[in-house]
């Protein structure tokens, strides 16, 4: 958990408040041109492969995790997508829309599930990433791949973070993408997954 407080030597404690964030449509040209949804505690949404439905991860202000949760384009009407005590983050959807990966910390390290966009059945884990002596420790999802493979960033033992794909299973492997003394990250897939854009 992250805190952002301080405390003077008088007792006065100052700390900030979780802010609200509003999803909005921009043109390609930077022009605003509407919202979509309520304001709320919301990051890294993903929109549906139909453009119809985008996931989205919002803060529970009461527990102070992450869930997942579903928002209609057309009515920005939302529904619970992720229940558990951990904190369910950085949804990707499967190419065809039937499904959504996300990373979990609720069994004490980062893991990948996925669950099926109807709600039926349970999360389900997808992949547990390698992670050798902390050499490939997983951080956040990117995309999911028309070949079934996953993008992630990771941590490595000679960089801060980096691009890697892995596949899915038990017998899942990983490779990397983009791996360079520099960090990458916020990578972003094309809807081909021909072309990849990251920062």
């Amino acid at each position: 958990r992250r805190g952002a407080f301080t405390v003077s030597q008088t007792g006065v404690l100052a700390y900030r408040r979780p802010s609200e964030s509003q999803l909005v449509w921009f043109h390609r040209d930077g022009r605003r041109l509407n919202t979509v949804g309520a304001p709320g505690h919301l990051r890294n949404p993903a929109l549906s492969p139909g453009v119809t439905r985008v996931a989205v991860s919002q803060l529970d202000l009461k527990t102070g995790t992450w869930d997942i949760w579903l928002m209609e384009v057309a009515t920005g009407r939302m529904s619970r997508f992720t229940v558990d005590g951990g904190v369910d983050d950085a949804p990707v959807w499967s190419p065809d829309g039937s499904r959504i990966a996300f990373k979990s910390d609720r069994e004490g390290e980062v893991r990948f599930y996925w669950k099926s966009t109807d709600s039926t059945g349970p999360d389900a884990l997808l992949h547990k990433p390698p992670a050798v002596d902390r050499i490939n420790y997983p951080r956040t999802l990117y995309g999911w791949l028309e070949d079934g493979t996953l993008l992630y960033g990771a941590t490595t033992n000679t960089t801060t973070l980096d691009l890697w794909r892995t596949s899915t299973g038990t017998n899942a492997s990983a490779s990397p993408v983009v791996a360079t003394p520099f960090v990458e990250g916020f990578g972003a897939l094309s809807r081909d997954s021909r072309w990849l854009a990251y920062a």
